[in-house]
């Protein structure tokens, strides 16, 4: 009886440092594994389309983080206003931002995300040339999407300039957003949904390594090839990268076939400032995207008039 007793106290004193553990972790760093719980949502409110674009569902409307931001759809299941139907002269020039959870705002609210911030500074800047920045891109977005966008960019949407971000590397989705992202559950176990933080302490490298390896990353020669084939077809490209790549590779490859590059990394653009990344989810925070929509600025009077060709 006395041996059960020790037994049963002993597992009580296992789950209360358990808690103690994940409450501390989940304190000191807010980097965890409950992070599946959000993207999870997500991705139960987003759906591909006819030509395999990942959308969010026309309508959704997300509170995640906690409550800390907000996700709203608009009817064609994109972040952000729907898109002018006028047509003709009275057409806005429409640019069109393809890339992941940076570009799509993961972490901030509508409002403070870059692609709404540089369309209302392009707006300010000419009030008599309406200008839209249409927000393509998606948390679950990979580089075997990007044929899917620039093919909704250039016919549904009837984009003037397509601007491709790449984080190279960093772009790619751990293991277990993957599977979610593909309709798939991750293999965490019962206890490691409800200790996060102690599941990662644990289990850590190993447990994503058996999940599989790191998604492909696509060679900057190849995207830089597929740019310009929509270039060729009528559609303006540029390739957006975040430094992510090796020094030179993206602008060297774009060089070759006569696209545009410019980087928008937001460390590189707070010009010796702290890391512009909230360290609760590892996308840039709203400082960050308030620098990274001012490099866009600077690259876009770089490419020149905003003006159909």
């Amino acid at each position: 009886m006395k041996r059960l007793r020790a037994v049963a106290l002993a597992a009580v004193g296992l789950v209360l440092a358990a808690a103690l553990l994940e409450g501390t972790l989940d304190g000191l760093d807010p980097l965890r594994v409950s992070r599946l719980h959000d993207f999870r949502a997500l991705m139960h409110a987003s759906q591909r389309d006819g030509g395999g674009l990942l959308r969010l569902a026309p309508g959704a409307a997300l509170a995640l983080g906690e409550g800390s931001f907000e996700i709203h759809a608009n009817a064609l299941g994109l972040r952000g206003p729907l898109p002018s139907a006028a047509t003709g002269a009275g057409r806005p020039f429409r640019i069109v931002c393809i890339g992941d959870g940076a570009v799509f705002g993961w972490g901030v609210d509508d409002e403070l995300t870059a692609v709404r911030r540089v369309e209302r500074a392009l707006r300010d800047a000419s009030p008599a040339r309406p200008v839209e920045v249409v927000n393509l891109a998606h948390p679950g977005y990979a580089h075997r999407d990007l044929e899917a966008a620039l093919r909704v960019a250039s016919g549904a949407l009837q984009a003037d300039l397509a601007l491709v971000f790449d984080r190279g590397a960093a772009a790619g989705l751990s293991p277990e957003l993957r599977a979610i992202r593909d309709g798939r559950e991750p293999a965490i176990p019962w206890w490691g949904r409800r200790m996060p933080n102690v599941y990662d302490l644990v289990t850590g490298a190993p447990a994503r390594a058996r999940q599989g390896p790191p998604e492909p990353l696509r060679p900057v020669g190849e995207v830089a090839a597929l740019l310009r084939e929509a270039a060729d077809q009528g559609l303006r490209t540029a390739f957006v990268t975040f430094g992510a790549r090796a020094p030179g590779q993206a602008e060297t490859a774009c060089e070759a076939v006569g696209v545009p590059c410019f980087d928008a990394d937001p460390r590189r653009a707070g010009r010796g400032r702290p890391v512009l990344v909230d360290p609760a989810n590892g996308f840039p925070d709203a400082a960050g995207h308030a620098a990274i929509a001012e490099a866009l600025r600077a690259a876009l009077r770089a490419l020149g008039p905003l003006e159909r060709h």
